[in-house]
């Protein structure tokens, strides 16, 4: 088991993140530089938002720099591939092929530079949430989400002619696990598991991890928190830091480590502060173990 951490804060992959005036094609190179140096992980996973958001921070210069400081270093790379403002489900046609056919050019520019592990991708985005909580009559919804499902079947295949079937991880989201894992058994491609999307579905957690742990080439390993939302309600929120929820460490990483799960544990949090605590944590429970 390989333990990785994401790019947090600037990088993190919220849409107000890159306002700071300072930054430039090689910001992303030093957070990479940083994040391996002082927390010493054997992934970093970077959130490729940036490039859909401001594409103007990750150039070839950038993709340059990561794959030069990868053969110095032997640092491992996963890409977390956009999720904002593209979306390879959409029930427009045109905006999902074009999704489609952007993820494919993001892999190429990646792989001509970088040695990629897996490229994680989200099927579906705000819209399939959207149509289910929707009040259109169940038959409109069910039509609508099936074409949105098989338009992500479709981006599947497409992006399967440029990216080997095990380097694709297809994540679970907030709401469902099975479509998403289902596609991924359907074409042979790889699952990143996301514990807290299971921890907001009340699903067992050692469940799915035995059920799919073969085909789990990576997992998004982050706590729930609670917190006030806008309208100064209390929510339940993931990417917290370990500990800051209702995560068994314990339990989960013995499951792990008792299976002998060779895939990458990725602490997919959002602040430094909370990969410091993260790691550290997860540290020192596979020592106890």
């Amino acid at each position: 088991m390989r333990i990785g951490v994401n790019t947090v804060d600037e990088f993190g992959g919220a849409l107000e993140a890159y306002r700071r005036a300072d930054m430039h094609s090689l910001s992303l190179v030093e957070m990479v530089k940083r994040m391996h140096e002082q927390l010493q992980p054997e992934v970093v996973e970077i959130n490729a938002n940036v490039c859909s958001i401001a594409p103007q921070l990750v150039t070839e210069e950038t993709l340059q720099a990561l794959g030069h400081y990868q053969r110095q270093t032997g640092l491992q790379y996963t890409v977390h591939l956009p999720f904002k403002v593209i979306d390879i489900s959409s029930p427009s046609e045109p905006v999902a092929r074009a999704s489609a056919q952007y993820f494919g050019e993001l892999i190429r520019s990646f792989d001509q530079h970088v040695r990629v592990e897996n490229y994680v991708l989200h099927l579906t985005e705000s819209q399939d949430r959207a149509v289910k909580h929707s009040s259109m009559p169940q038959g409109m919804k069910d039509r609508l989400l099936q074409t949105m499902q098989d338009r992500a079947r479709r981006g599947v295949e497409y992006l399967l002619a440029i990216c080997e079937p095990k380097r694709l991880a297809i994540e679970n989201l907030l709401e469902d696990y099975l479509f998403p894992f289902s596609v991924a058994e359907e074409f042979d491609t790889s699952i990143c598991c996301d514990v807290g999307h299971l921890i907001l579905q009340n699903a067992e957690l050692l469940d799915v991890f035995g059920r799919y742990l073969p085909r789990i080439g990576e997992l998004h390993y982050h706590d729930v928190m609670t917190v006030r939302d806008d309208a100064g309600h209390w929510v339940e929120k993931d990417h917290g830091a370990l500990g800051m929820g209702p995560l068994n460490v314990p339990e989960t990483l013995g499951f792990l480590k008792e299976h002998s799960y060779e895939g990458i544990l990725m602490l997919e949090v959002v602040r430094w502060d909370y990969a410091v605590t993260s790691m550290d944590k997860v540290r020192q429970t596979l020592k106890a173990l």
